[in-house]
């Protein structure tokens, strides 16, 4: 029984589901199966367009193959700064900003 990981994430523009998993052939093999599975060099995973149906499906698919899915909380996940963001940093304190000479 292998474990699978199923994490969002943003692929050309458009909402994905990434299928992650310790490479296995025969896992690979099934996963593959599943009618819309695509690889994606960028990103170095499997994953299929988000759906809600597509998901469910994907995961009943996996359930019939023998596969754990892991869900993994989102508190462990650090969040993603988005390029561009602005964001302030507190200022710095007196210590801080003294200048020391050699």
């Amino acid at each position: 029984m292998a474990n699978i990981s199923l994490e969002s994430f943003t692929h050309n523009s458009k909402h994905c589901i990434a299928i992650k998993f310790l490479y296995d052939f025969e896992t690979k093999e099934y996963i593959k199966k599943f009618k819309g599975v695509l690889w994606t060099k960028t990103h170095r995973t499997f994953y299929i367009y988000y759906s809600e149906v597509r998901l469910e499906d994907l995961k009943n698919h996996l359930a019939k193959g023998n596969l754990n899915i892991i869900n993994q909380k989102a508190a462990h996940r650090i969040p993603r700064i988005s390029k561009g963001g602005k964001f302030e940093l507190n200022p710095l304190n007196k210590e801080k900003t003294k200048i020391y000479r050699f």
